[in-house]
C-alpha cells in the first residue's frame, strides 16, 4: 500500500541520516585522537550509545536522539581537520599541476 511505501522511504531516509551522523562522529573523534589506542575507546563509546538506542520505535524520540547526536557532531568538529595532501585546501594542492593540453613542450 501507499502508506507502507512511504514508511519504508522515511525509514530509509532515517537510516541514512543515522549512518551519516555515526560516520561524522567517528571521523571527528579520529581527528582528535592521535593514536589508535586513544581512538578505540572513544569509537567503542560512540558505538555503544548508538546501539543502546537502536530499538527506539517512537519517531519523535528517534528525531530527538538524532538531533542531539548531530549537534554533538557539529560541536566536535576539529578546527584543523586532516586533509589529504592533494585535496583542495591542502598544502600541496595544485602546487605542481600536471601538463595540460595547452602546455607546449619542445623536443
Amino acid at each position: 500500500s501507499a502508506r507502507s511505501a512511504s514508511l519504508k522511504m522515511a525509514s530509509a531516509a532515517h537510516i541514512s541520516r543515522v549512518k551519516t551522523c555515526y560516520r561524522r562522529l567517528l571521523k571527528h573523534s579520529l581527528y582528535k585522537s592521535i593514536t589508535p589506542e586513544n581512538f578505540l575507546p572513544v569509537a567503542t563509546e560512540i558505538r555503544s550509545k548508538f546501539e543502546a538506542n537502536r530499538h527506539v520505535q517512537d519517531t519523535s524520540a528517534q528525531e530527538k536522539l538524532l538531533s542531539k547526536a548531530e549537534k554533538l557532531a557539529s560541536a566536535n568538529i576539529h578546527p584543523h581537520p586532516y586533509r589529504n595532501i592533494d585535496a583542495p585546501g591542502s598544502s600541496r594542492f595544485q602546487r605542481n599541476p600536471l601538463h595540460g593540453k595547452h602546455t607546449v613542450i619542445d623536443d
